[in-house]
């Protein structure tokens, strides 16, 4: 797995995003970006400060609803990833 990952990283290649709804069979809706430094990441946070109820601030799309999905995916990958 890491002889990929760097494969990857050589190609230049700066994020990769997986659909868990898709093909880990998790609830829909439940996706992750994973980007190749802490640099890059920085621009996926989200903010809007031009409403009445101060600063609102995000580091997903999915913004302040509940995480039923991504715990979803979670348990999807715990139970379904790969055996030892």
């Amino acid at each position: 797995m890491v002889h990929i990952l760097l494969s990857i990283i050589k190609l230049g290649v700066t994020s990769i995003s997986c659909d868990h709804h898709k093909y880990g069979l998790a609830p829909k809706g439940s996706s992750i970006v994973m980007f190749k430094n802490k640099t890059l990441r920085e621009f996926a946070f989200y903010s809007f400060s031009d409403w009445g109820g101060n600063l609102y601030g995000t580091t997903s799309l999915q913004g302040s609803r509940n995480g039923v999905g991504i715990a979803g995916a979670w348990f999807a990958m715990l139970r379904l990833g790969r055996k030892k």
